[in-house]
């Protein structure tokens, strides 16, 4: 009998350690438990500073994806203004059964329009400055002819903010609104300035009036026809250049100045 009390009585002990093991394993679960619960969770402040965070990253973004389509807009008004030179150029080469007429033609681009005269050779233009006009008529007889009869074959105006911030050469007056390129059937070259009186003619090499400044502040002879786009809403700019001995039409993102070289480089 007293065998039997001893053995009852560890066994009791044996469920009592037992329970306890498993009240401290529950426990230590529930504490880990609680803790994961905690880590996995944000405070009001941590979500308002991360708000904050991607507010600011938003605002400040948002301006360069505006700009970033303003300088594709310039880019594609840039090359839209190349095609329309290079048609021009083409069709004064070689006219088709439409162009052709049995009479002498041009074939010209005019820009528009400009408010002011020419200073130094060079035409500034503003915001309002934006149309560009492909157009054929006939040759001047002498310089003392106006022209008449010019058709459009195809016009367009700048997309908003996109305009034509300067030409070179002109010698346009406070009278003469618009500026002009001029591809003559049957001749090597083209006329440029005023629309009225193109003056400047790209195989006079060596013409005074094609006078400009290069890298090292000399003065030289300018090699190139530029037309310079500018935007409203970012700084940069676009040049259209004109080769007066390769006749080649360019794009580029530098200054003209820098591109007033002599013609027989």
């Amino acid at each position: 009998m007293l065998l039997r009390l001893i053995n009852l009585g560890e066994l009791l002990k044996e469920r009592e350690i037992s329970l306890s093991r498993r009240r401290l394993e529950y426990q230590k679960s529930s504490t880990i438990k609680s803790l994961a619960g905690r880590r996995g969770a944000y405070s009001l402040i941590e979500l308002l500073v991360v708000i904050a965070v991607i507010t600011v990253i938003g605002i400040t973004s948002i301006p360069n994806l505006f700009n970033r389509n303003d300088r594709l807009l310039l880019d594609s008004s840039a090359n839209q203004l190349r095609q329309v030179i290079i048609e021009a150029s083409t069709r004064a080469k070689a006219p088709d059964k439409n162009d052709s007429s049995g009479s002498p033609q041009v074939f010209q681009v005019s820009f528009g329009k400009f408010s002011t005269a020419a200073i130094n050779g060079i035409e500034n233009g503003e915001v309002t400055t934006n149309s560009i006009t492909l157009e054929r008529g006939m040759t001047q007889c002498d310089t003392g002819d106006l022209q008449g009869g010019f058709t459009t074959l195809r016009s367009f105006t700048l997309p908003r903010g996109i305009y034509i911030s300067s030409f070179y050469p002109s010698n346009q007056t406070s009278s003469d609104d618009k500026a002009v390129l001029r591809f003559a059937v049957g001749e090597n070259g083209f006329s440029c300035g005023s629309y009225n009186n193109s003056v400047f003619k790209s195989g006079q090499l060596f013409l005074a009036s094609w006078s400009g400044i290069n890298k090292a502040s000399e003065a030289t002879v300018a090699r190139y026809l530029v037309i310079a786009l500018g935007s409203q809403k970012v700084g940069d700019k676009r040049y259209v250049t004109l080769d007066r001995v390769t006749h080649q039409v360019a794009i580029t993102r530098s200054n003209p100045q820098s591109y007033f070289t002599p013609v027989v480089d």
